[in-house]
């Protein structure tokens, strides 16, 4: 049995939680995410669900939108036995490890001049800053949710902390390679 990829996972998880759900629901549910690592475009997410299909992990009833008709995909057993072996059969090591591409760079930071460095920590510094303004108002936005699903918020909060450590991670960085930060 091939071992679902980490986007075929996440894709099952989606449809489990908000199923019976069309593919443009799985879409938005990708692009309303913080996580930038999901491809939420029309071209990764539409023949994912249909290789979902065709591996019976998941199946599709007919619905009218309009005039028109689409599908709205729900899991089957199977989709729901491999959701559950790949949420508990992953290499435990990879998840708590995080791929960090930044971690990565910093490592190789060596080969840059002083004004690269300063110019590649200043542009993570901001986009970590940016991706904590859009990570806090998904907090705040679910936390603010009537019938909210309380993992959801977990999710978020999970998000939240870890950009706030990582903008607390380069700033240190910044520090030791650039010298004290000057009061703006």
């Amino acid at each position: 049995m091939r071992k679902l990829s980490e986007l075929e996972g996440a894709a099952l998880g989606i449809i489990a939680r908000a199923q019976p759900v069309t593919p443009y629901q799985v879409r938005k549910i990708f692009a309303q995410s913080p996580n930038p690592h999901w491809s939420a475009s029309a071209g990764s997410i539409y023949p994912l669900i249909k290789r979902l299909e065709e591996a019976h992990f998941v199946s599709a009833e007919e619905h009218a939108t309009g005039e028109r008709f689409g599908q709205k995909y729900a899991l089957t057993k199977t989709g729901r036995k491999r959701l559950r072996h790949w949420i508990l059969g992953g290499d435990h090591v990879k998840l708590v490890g995080l791929p960090d591409l930044v971690r990565i760079r910093v490592a190789m930071m060596l080969v840059l001049s002083a004004d690269e460095q300063r110019q590649f920590l200043t542009a993570m510094e901001q986009k970590l800053l940016e991706a904590l303004a859009i990570t806090r108002a998904d907090v705040t936005l679910k936390a603010a949710e009537k019938d909210r699903d309380p993992l959801s918020l977990l999710i978020s909060r999970g998000a939240l902390l870890q950009t706030e450590a990582r903008l607390v991670w380069i700033r240190e960085v910044q520090a030791v390679m650039l010298g004290p930060r000057r009061p703006d």
